[in-house]
């Protein structure tokens, strides 16, 4: 295991690991510019401290197998601690790099052949731009897990503009769901978003955002705001509960929305079939194919 902070540096590169390591808490492993790690079949790195993968645009790390087969390594677990992969390259992991909490940073990083490039728990802090994926079982970042009643963001740009999420996404009392311009979300199964607190999703005309899950409302006292967004997964009713939501330039793949309940929301210009209102004031305007 890893104890104390530690350099892996271009000297002693390619490093071979064999078996299980942690990088204990407290510990901070540094992987230097042009370094090259190497997993044997179905080793994990596990980090209670901190990883600092410090590739160049010149000078890339190198995570990969010693197999050369996809899936043949566990990848690097990090359980409420920090990760930091810039101008990093992995490669034939089963899952490349896992969170449960604690902080990750990934800039400018390719994801090549793995069964999983990741697994970002919605409870972590997740940073990431200028990221590839090519070959991989999923070629795009993989959420999952319980946000804990934190805000969650999703960031746009590029191929960082993709996500899938394996488990429900349960929106807080008191938390937010942010969605940039462009996000795309896949599921991985049968997988919804449950609002209880407010989700600001703003897209543009140029730059929709396409939500290919189940999107519900139950229960909230905070203000939603939906503008430019698709949502292709709701096949069945989008159900407004108890809620306040404003959908604008929205369209839904079963046409339909029903509000319960519900108190000062609106449904602008907006592509619906039908629309229900029951127990509920909802100002409606431009609904041209409303019948």
């Amino acid at each position: 295991d890893i104890t104390t902070n530690t350099i892996w540096d271009i000297n002693g590169s390619p490093y071979i690991i064999e078996n299980n390591i942690f990088v204990d808490l407290g510990a901070t492993l540094t992987i230097d510019p042009g370094v090259i790690v190497k997993f044997a079949n179905d080793v994990t790195v596990g980090v209670d401290g901190e990883i600092n993968a410090n590739g160049t645009s010149t000078n890339h790390v190198t995570i990969t197998s010693d197999l050369a087969l996809m899936g043949s390594y566990t990848g690097f677990v990090f359980i409420d601690s920090v990760g930091n992969f810039q101008y990093t390259d992995i490669s034939y992991a089963n899952t490349g790099i896992e969170t449960l909490g604690g902080e990750m940073t990934i800039v400018n990083s390719s994801f090549t052949n793995n069964n999983e490039p990741t697994r970002i728990d919605f409870s972590t802090d997740f940073t990431h731009s200028g990221n590839s994926f090519s070959n991989n079982g999923y070629d795009n970042f993989i959420l999952f897990g319980d946000a804990l009643g934190q805000d969650v963001h999703l960031t746009s740009g590029g191929m960082d503009s993709y996500y899938t999420f394996l488990d429900n996404l349960f929106v807080d009392p008191g938390a937010t769901l942010t969605l940039d311009p462009g996000i795309t979300i896949y599921p991985g199964g049968p997988t919804e978003i449950i609002n209880n607190g407010s989700i600001q999703a703003i897209g543009s005309a140029s730059n929709p955002i396409n939500i290919n899950l189940e999107v519900n409302f139950d229960s909230s006292s905070e203000i939603s705001n939906l503008e430019y967004v698709n949502l292709n997964g709701n096949t069945s009713q989008i159900f407004v509960n108890n809620n306040t939501v404003n959908f604008k330039y929205v369209s839904v793949a079963s046409g339909d929305i029903y509000f319960w309940d519900s108190s000062n929301s609106s449904v602008e210009d907006s592509d619906l079939d039908s629309l229900g209102i029951d127990d509920s004031t909802v100002n409606v305007k431009n609904i041209a194919t409303l019948i």
